[in-house]
């Protein structure tokens, strides 16, 4: 069975109606079976009845926390919780579904600026990538910022692993860029990087609310 992945961890920007609005739109489109689980420091949960709470056991800072979803191994997809899917992903867990282990299959979205090829946003695999924390460096903040994104990449090309497009399988659209005042209907998944984020605006996008 597929896993669907996020991560909350305390701030002022993210809460648990964020990981339940996540579930809700992969539970609306998909007709996939899945697992969804969080990885989260807060003690308290308020989530639905069938969703896994793992603990954050780290202590990694701000997004880097991100990297304790490596410890989960199998066929995964990671969403944001900054990410509105407004349309079928089936194609995209299809293609996890069918890939093989034995060849390390690993996908990331490209990244919606010019910077850099690929972003962390929205991340599958199929098998044990384990390695990407487990191979962590003492100096991560120092030698990459905050752009945990070109460390996976880095550590990803380092172990000679291909990182495959996930916009090869759905349509994904900037808010900013794509749809303040319109969701186009080809437009698969939404993605919100920095300000707003989808509870400043009510989750309301193109004319509907999700």
């Amino acid at each position: 069975m597929i896993k669907v992945v996020c991560v909350l961890k305390s701030c002022e920007d993210y809460s648990w109606d964020y990981a339940n609005k996540l579930y809700e739109n992969v539970r609306r489109n998909s007709l996939y079976e899945f697992e969804f689980i969080i990885l989260t420091n807060l003690e308290k949960f308020d989530v639905a009845h069938n969703i896994k709470i793992l603990p954050l056991t780290t202590g990694l800072e701000t997004y880097w926390a991100k990297l304790e979803i490596f410890k989960i191994k199998g066929q995964v997809v990671y969403f944001d919780l900054d990410t509105i899917i407004v349309n079928r992903i089936d194609e995209l867990l299809k293609a996890i579904e069918f890939s093989s282990d034995a060849k390390k299959h690993f996908w990331m979205m490209e990244a919606i600026s010019d910077k850099r090829k690929f972003a962390s946003g929205i991340m599958a695999w199929h098998g044990d990538f384990s390695f990407i924390l487990d191979q962590l460096p003492t100096n991560y903040i120092e030698k990459y910022d905050k752009w945990e994104q070109d460390y996976i990449v880095d550590r990803l090309e380092k172990n000679n692993i291909y990182i495959h497009s996930i916009n090869d399988h759905i349509n994904l659209a900037s808010y900013k860029r794509d749809c303040k005042n319109k969701v186009y209907p080809m437009v698969d998944v939404i993605c919100f990087h920095g300000k707003p984020r989808p509870r400043d605006i009510n989750w309301f996008v193109g004319g509907k609310q999700f």
